[in-house]
């Protein structure tokens, strides 16, 4: 009877991890396996979060940012152990050792106590480590850890919206961010406003209710992070939840720029995967207004000598009286050429 559950229980393994899967908008057509380690939780383990008391089993695997990966550890130890003995606990640390996921029993459908990490995106690509552990403190067990990647999420977008002082523009908060210091689990928006040395501004949202809940952060023009908050906009109106830079009570608090340049205001959301609309708004020193292009207001027209009609490029010397207008004023030009030009105002310049 232990034999018949055993080779039923590999089966449904073998169909969980083997079998194709459907995804939608994603790059591939089916589940990818990456990596299928066994290993035996017998001592402890100095990056194990449970502490020194759990036996823990420890593995790497490079993770590419935008994947989405699948972490299943499930106890090998022989049907006849009695819990806690096959009762099993998973950590995901991120390429900084930090724990950016863990599990309990999600894999019990399969084998009582056992974990499972169902979906977990990468916000960066890099080594991570999986500790296999013990629910128990002082357990041995024999495991078998599989992870796969079952997709890819969508490319973060790197586009910024151009904004002026003073603006109000509305928008929607759909997808992830490369600018985003939240993470890449973390859906924003980002905005380029051009400020000037010394001036002074505020950065807030309008959420438009109580339940969306935004983070805001404002880079400088060298990409550092400036100043940030989370829901200091609920002082001025747009939701519980809005944000405003600087925090403060008053709208007289703004801040002071060090030095102009394009600044980048980061509007994500306080949880990861959330999406909702909301509005921004600029206040302070008006932005400087656009460098003129040459030719449209002030320097040297943009002209383009042409030939006059029916006069070839080989005649004789003539004089030639070239009169373009200039805001209005005639310059008159005179003298010897070898061809005769037509001058026509707004042309770029092209001398025969």
């Amino acid at each position: 009877m232990q034999r018949r559950f055993f080779a039923t229980t590999l089966a449904v393994v073998a169909w969980a991890l083997f079998a194709p899967t459907q995804w939608t908008g994603q790059v591939q057509a089916q589940t990818q396996q990456i990596l299928v380690q066994s290993g035996t939780a017998s001592a402890p383990n100095g990056l194990n979060p449970r502490g020194g008391t759990y036996f823990a089993g420890v593995h790497t695997v490079n993770l590419q940012a935008g994947g989405i990966y699948q972490f299943i550890e499930l106890s090998t130890a022989p049907q006849g152990v009695a819990y806690p003995g096959d009762d099993t606990y998973m950590y995901l640390l991120g390429p900084t050792g930090a724990v950016v996921a863990q599990d309990d029993d999600s894999y019990s459908s399969v084998r009582q106590w056992s974990s499972m990490i169902a979906t977990y995106t990468a916000p960066s690509s890099g080594t991570y480590t999986v500790i296999c552990t013990t629910y128990s403190a002082g357990v041995t067990m024999p495991y078998t850890l599989t992870v796969n990647q079952t997709g890819m999420s969508t490319p973060p977008s790197s586009a910024t919206i151009p904004l002026t002082v003073p603006s109000s523009a509305a928008g929607t908060i759909t997808g992830p961010h490369s600018l985003n210091p939240r993470g890449g689990t973390y859906f924003a928006l980002a905005y380029s406003i051009p400020l000037v040395t010394g001036g002074q501004y505020s950065f807030r949202t309008n959420n438009g209710n109580d339940t969306n809940d935004t983070y805001i952060y404002l880079l400088s023009p060298q990409g550092s992070v400036v100043a940030s908050d989370d829901d200091s906009g609920r002082n001025f109106g747009g939701g519980t939840w809005s944000s405003r830079i600087p925090t403060a009570t008053t709208a007289t608090t703004l801040y002071t720029v060090p030095s102009s340049g394009t600044y980048i205001l980061i509007v994500t959301t306080y949880s990861a995967g959330s999406s909702f609309g909301m509005t921004v708004i600029v206040d302070g020193t008006p932005s400087p207004p656009p460098t003129p292009t040459p030719g449209t207001g002030g320097g040297i027209p943009n002209v383009r000598l042409a030939p006059l009609p029916e006069q070839s490029d080989m005649a004789p010397p003539a004089t030639a009286l070239l009169m373009p207008e200039r805001d209005s004023a005639p310059v008159a030009m005179v003298g010897q050429v070898s061809r005769c030009w037509l001058a026509r105002p707004s042309d770029d310049v092209l001398l025969g």
